[in-house]
């Protein structure tokens, strides 16, 4: 009797082991197989996937065990075009990526090469075919990087840099500002806070309306004329 029951014991435990050995394969061939089958970009409307791909450093194929959600948003903090983005990756193994572009201060033009810039200055690796973008165009060299001074004292004045259409820097004569009725105002590099509220004081009056061109540059006086830009 002992014996019988040593003995179903023992086919027992074989049977488990048998199971046990047959689940394990079968959960290592899951591991083994399952993979990021898809990825999906929403919302990328001027970066391109390729751009982000390369950033992201993520492929269709790899591993699905092998995703890392603290290294994916660390390489998303670090593209300076996103503002915002969300990602989930889903048990079928589809990978999706929606993010919120930053908006462009300006269109920055130099030899004849159109680049995107934000409030900084930085170049804003966006596609510029077919942009509907409606900004302001800057246009000379270095005017990237010397233009967030003039912007942030502009900001000050919401309703003078909202009618911007135009800003040009010229390394000698300094800023030259067209608005979208046409007329000109050019300012030197430095003191711009002080002339900019006094042409603030200048456009809120019955003065603007007489006149074309203001011309701040010769420090102490204000120029002005019925000239076009």
């Amino acid at each position: 009797m002992r014996r019988n029951l040593i003995s179903f014991l023992i086919l027992v435990l074989i049977i488990l082991l048998i199971n046990f050995l047959a689940k394990k394969q079968v959960i290592q061939e899951i591991f083994n197989t399952k993979k990021i089958n898809k990825i999906i970009i929403i919302n990328n409307n001027y970066i391109s996937e390729e751009l982000l791909f390369s950033k992201l450093n993520i492929k269709e194929g790899q591993s699905f065990w092998s995703f890392n959600p603290l290294s994916l948003k660390l390489k998303l903090d670090s593209i300076k075009e996103i503002e915002s983005y969300k990602f989930r990756l889903g048990w079928n193994g589809t990978l999706k990526i929606r993010i919120e572009e930053k908006k462009p201060n300006m269109l920055w033009i130099f030899d004849n090469i159109k680049k995107y810039i934000d409030n900084e200055g930085n170049v804003l690796e966006f596609k510029i075919e077919n942009s509907k973008q409606k900004i302001i165009t800057l246009i000379g060299e270095n005017a990237n990087i010397k233009i967030k001074e003039l912007t942030a004292t502009l900001k000050n004045y919401k309703n003078i840099f909202s009618e911007i259409e135009q800003i040009s820097l010229d390394k000698k004569l300094g800023w030259q500002i067209k608005l979208n009725d046409s007329n000109c105002i050019f300012l030197p590099l430095k003191k711009l806070d002080i002339l900019i509220d006094i042409f603030d004081d200048i456009y809120k009056s019955d003065l603007y309306k007489k006149f074309d061109y203001f011309d701040f540059r010769v420090l102490g006086r204000v120029y002005m004329s019925n000239e076009k830009c």
